[in-house]
C-alpha cells in the first residue's frame, strides 16, 4: 500500500473508531445473578483517594433490590445520602449507571445511555473486603465493620 493509501486507511480507522459507541452493552442478568450480589449486605468502612474514612450500609431490602446508605460516622444511624440497586428485567441499574459486567466477584458500571451516571468496578476481596475503583482510578478500600454502638455512660474510646 502507498504512503497516502497507508495515512488514509489509517485515518478511516481513527474515524471508525471515534464514531463508534463507546457504552458496553448492559448485561443480561438472571434474578440468581443479582441474588449473588448479596455479599454488598452489611455495613462498611471505606477509605482512599480523598477521604481518610467513610462509612456505607447496604441492606437487601427484597429480592429485587439493595438498599445502599452513605453515614455519617460509624454509628450508623444518621444517613446523609442513599441510593437503590435494583434488579429488573434482565438489567441491574443503580441510579444513573448500569451493570456492564457481572462475573465472579466483579460487578463494572457504566453511564446509562443519555446519562451523566458514573463509571466504577467493584471487586470482592474476601468476605470482609472488596475494592471499588472509579472511572478516573481512584481506588477505595471497604473493609466490613461492626457499628460502634455507644453505651450510656461511657465514651467512645
Amino acid at each position: 500500500m502507498s504512503a497516502p493509501g497507508a495515512r488514509l486507511a489509517v485515518a478511516v480507522c481513527l474515524g471508525l473508531a471515534a464514531c463508534a459507541p463507546k457504552d458496553a452493552p448492559p448485561a443480561m442478568l438472571s434474578h440468581d445473578d443479582f441474588k449473588a450480589l448479596g455479599w454488598l449486605a452489611g455495613t462498611w468502612r471505606g477509605s482512599g483517594g480523598n477521604y481518610p474514612a467513610f462509612f456505607e450500609e447496604y441492606a437487601l431490602v427484597n429480592d429485587t433490590t439493595i438498599r445502599m446508605r452513605n453515614v455519617k460516622d460509624s454509628t450508623f444511624t444518621s444517613a446523609t445520602d442513599s441510593s437503590l440497586i435494583v434488579w429488573s428485567g434482565g438489567s441491574v441499574i443503580s441510579g444513573k449507571s448500569r451493570v456492564v459486567q457481572l462475573r465472579g466477584d466483579t460487578v463494572r458500571f457504566e453511564s446509562r445511555p443519555g446519562m451523566q451516571g458514573y463509571t466504577y468496578t467493584w471487586i470482592r476481596t474476601s468476605d470482609s473486603t472488596w475494592s471499588a475503583t472509579l472511572g478516573d482510578g481512584t481506588v477505595y478500600q471497604m473493609r466490613r465493620v461492626t457499628p460502634f454502638i455507644a453505651r450510656p455512660g461511657r465514651g467512645r474510646r
